[in-house]
């Protein structure tokens, strides 16, 4: 199917000079290449942010279009706003955007986009561009067992994370005790 009959783009833009308080905020370096975590710092003030962004919700697809070789691909788990240089992808259904959110990070995806790049300095793709590439859609059942796959291996991962990160401490302990 095309793209732009899976999700549409939403173009609902935030003025930070007209806000006030903390947002949750991702820039297009805060996304891991070809991972879709987050990184760094993801809570801003409102007047730190210099221009106009994106406002997203829980379940867009946020997609890198500047320098699309690094495969910047999120699937929203909560609303903020992003930089310009991200694409905010609604899907039409909540399964369809956690196969979308990993199928957009596949080779076959970005090599589709990469044939839709304009600019030598800052190569982007765009919206119109990229709104007709063919997507391969699993129908029925077999999107829903895709869909069930991905959140069974997210949990995984998700908790090989916590134990990744509780190890330092864990060590510590075991050090203090015996040492």
């Amino acid at each position: 199917m095309r793209l732009d009959k899976l999700v549409s783009l939403v173009n609902e833009r935030i003025n930070p000079a007209k806000q006030q308080g903390w947002v949750f905020y991702v820039g297009l370096e805060n996304i891991e290449s070809d991972t879709g975590e987050l990184t760094g710092n993801l809570i801003t003030d409102y007047s730190s942010i210099k221009s106009i962004k994106t406002a997203f919700k829980t379940g867009d697809i946020l997609y890198g279009k500047l320098r699309p070789t690094l495969n910047k691909v999120h699937l929203a788990r909560q609303n903020g706003i992003c930089s310009t240089d991200i694409l905010v992808l609604r899907p039409v259904n909540a399964e369809l955007g956690i196969y979308l959110s990993c199928y957009l990070l596949t080779d076959e995806f970005k090599q589709k986009v990469l044939a839709t790049v304009s600019g030598q300095q800052l190569p982007r793709t765009s919206w119109e561009e990229m709104r007709n590439l063919q997507v391969r859609v699993p129908q029925g059942n077999d999107l829903i067992s895709i869909v069930n796959e991905i959140k069974r291996l997210q949990t995984k991962i998700e908790s090989a994370r916590k134990i990744i990160a509780s190890a330092p401490a864990q060590r510590q302990a075991v050090l203090q005790k015996y040492l």
